[in-house]
């Protein structure tokens, strides 16, 4: 049997990682909060912060929210939804 060369990174984004227009980012998920575990210590801030960070190298990066969390609609998630739109408005 044939040995796979798929890496964590290949099967979660389906592609090599050079080109970033094809990579799907997110700073947390519902997987991340209830079953692996490692953005429950992590405050909302934070994680909006990872995220505002995120949408600066990758266009194609999504906020997920946490259960009755409504960090969603702070200013930090707001100016990074904004800058996010100018710097990619263009290629639309």
């Amino acid at each position: 049997m044939a040995k796979n060369n798929y890496s964590f990174k290949t099967i979660l984004t389906n592609c090599d990682g050079r080109n970033r227009d094809k990579i799907f980012c997110f700073a947390k998920s519902h997987d991340s909060y209830y079953d692996y575990k490692y953005t429950t210590n992590m405050s909302s801030d934070k994680i909006a912060l990872d995220y505002s960070e995120l949408t600066l190298k990758y266009k194609n990066t999504l906020f997920f929210t946490r259960p009755f969390d409504d960090t969603w609609k702070s200013e930090i998630i707001k100016r990074a939804n904004k800058a996010n739109e100018n710097i990619y408005k263009k290629e639309y």
